[in-house]
């Protein structure tokens, strides 16, 4: 029915969101790592561009990288606004761990960052991704990134996985319960048809639970049912029997005991005997007067 595949579809879509909202957090990171990976290599190329006195690669606007020079000093790469704006911010460490990527991940899908974000890492973090000899040097980057880097990113995240919530809800859901309809429901309203019927007048044999074709334990237990019912069926069916046949022995006990007995012959002589006397005796008074 239509109100079981809206219950299914819609626990099928808290399922998926479930899960949707912590993979924010995985996604959220791993974008990360990938542009941090991206803003690394770029630094990589800038240091081997200027020191073959090269035109340095650009940046992506907003971005920066932060390493110490061979002297000591701590030398930038990216555009000089960028610089500008997070020379003397303190950076935050990065930190993987699932509550932290996960606040981090609701910031940005929030779109609440005002200012750039500047991470610390360390450099032995991304050497095991294939970063170049010149950056292995460095214990700590800085890596800088505009507001709100990953926003947008993390709203196109959030709508695709939706969009194949709801595909996945519909395309399983539905299928589904038209098989729970058919293996179960079907079945179960057969035999609660077959039970109220049989409440409403246990004389009247009814087979409503095989009304639906089915196999399995929902077999055994249309089988049982029906076997209850046909019990109980044929036990009233006794009683009534056993209840009329004791009603029309009392009947026929009472009728008995109100039938008037007939006199036996030796009653009735000395009936007639004892009606002679009496009229004697009656002639000798009246002669003894």
């Amino acid at each position: 029915s239509f109100r079981l595949i809206s219950v299914i579809i819609s626990l099928m879509l808290a399922v998926g969101l479930t899960i949707l909202i912590p993979a924010m957090s995985v996604y959220h990171e791993r974008e990360m790592e990938n542009r941090m990976r991206e803003l690394v290599y770029l630094a990589e190329l800038n240091i081997l561009e200027s020191e073959a006195g090269m035109p340095l690669t650009p940046i992506e606007p907003g971005c920066g990288i932060a390493v110490l020079s061979t002297e000591g000093k701590e030398r930038w790469f990216g555009h000089p606004d960028t610089v500008a704006l997070v020379e003397g911010m303190t950076p935050r460490a990065w930190d993987d761990r699932f509550p932290a990527q996960m606040a981090l991940a609701l910031s940005a899908l929030a779109g609440a960052e005002t200012s750039p974000a500047l991470i610390s890492i360390k450099t032995k973090m991304l050497t095991r991704e294939g970063v170049h000899s010149r950056l292995k040097m460095h214990e700590k980057l800085h890596l800088a990134f505009p507001p709100n880097a990953m926003t947008k990113a993390l709203h196109r995240f959030l709508f695709t996985g939706v969009v194949l919530v709801i595909m996945a809800a519909v395309l399983i859901g539905v299928p589904f319960a038209m098989v729970l309809q058919w293996l179960v429901m079907s079945p179960l309203r057969s035999m609660i048809m077959s039970m109220a019927a049989f409440a409403e007048d246990p004389y009247w044999p009814t087979d409503h639970a095989h009304s639906v074709q089915f196999d399995g334990i929902m077999s055994e237990a249309a089988d049982a049912l029906n076997c209850m019912a046909t019990t109980a069926r044929n036990e009233l069916v006794q009683r009534d029997k056993l209840a009329s046949l004791g009603e029309a022995i009392a009947k026929i006990n009472h009728d008995m005991r109100n039938v008037p007995l007939l006199p036996s012959k030796g009653e009735e002589a000395e009936g007639r005997g004892g009606k002679g006397e009496g009229s004697r005796l009656s002639v000798a008074n009246l002669h003894g007067r």
